[in-house]
């Protein structure tokens, strides 16, 4: 299905578990590929498919500069639980 906005919800460790296989090598995002959401956290991020040449099946991944807290914002502490 086509889409241009998907909104997701669901557990912060399941979003853990998205980060880690579609957020690839970014220094910058760490916090998000290994803590987990705060409560009612609420990030957004662009999520682009690449089509291989040999037509096989498409990929995904998560954009690494499109990512962004939204509540609470990064002044705030962001949407990620540091680690203690």
């Amino acid at each position: 299905q086509e889409a241009d906005t998907i909104i997701v919800t669901g557990h912060s460790l399941w979003f853990r578990t998205f980060f880690q296989t579609f957020l690839c090598g970014s220094e910058n995002h760490f916090a998000c590929k290994k803590s987990k959401m705060k409560n009612a956290g609420v990030v957004t991020f662009n999520l682009i498919r690449i089509s291989p040449e040999d037509a096989g099946e498409p990929k995904y991944m998560i954009e690494p500069n499109s990512l962004q807290s939204v509540f609470p914002t990064e002044d705030a502490g962001g949407a990620f639980e540091r680690s203690k």
